[in-house]
């Protein structure tokens, strides 16, 4: 009888140490999913903003005429009409967005914002994801 109970207090002891590292590890999963996410709607970005570039041959043509279509195709890419949240709507998950997008005047995606839940992610060309988490 003594036996038993040593072994159920063992078990819980066991249950109480584990059970804090394994969210610990859903967590960062669920954060480095995010990641993923916020890699494919960047690639999606670029692609937006290179198609567009590329449809008009002189939309970075001066540097007033093309910071004011920069700016009004950022305007656009940022907001909840995002033509690129429509597209990656079935990737991302529910209640995701791009939150800001910086575009050079190049045409190239600078960095993107993306939020999902309690999580931030920051994507720059060359460097690592950034995660944070926010409330």
């Amino acid at each position: 009888m003594v036996e038993i109970l040593v072994v159920l207090v063992i078990l819980a002891i066991l249950a109480a140490a584990l059970i804090p590292a394994m969210t610990g590890f859903v967590e960062e999963s669920r954060g480095k999913a995010f990641v993923s996410e916020a890699r494919t709607a960047y690639v999606a970005a670029q692609s937006k903003v290179t198609e567009k570039v590329s449809l008009q041959a002189d939309y970075y043509s001066n540097a007033e005429s093309g910071e004011a279509h920069k700016n009004a195709f950022k305007t656009a890419i940022s907001s909840s009409s995002n033509p690129i949240n429509g597209m990656m709507k079935d990737s991302y998950t529910d209640g995701a967005e791009i939150r800001d997008i910086k575009i050079s005047s190049s045409g190239k995606v600078e960095e993107l914002i993306y939020q999902a839940g309690n999580y931030q992610v920051i994507i720059r060309p060359g460097a690592e994801a950034e995660v944070k988490k926010v409330k």
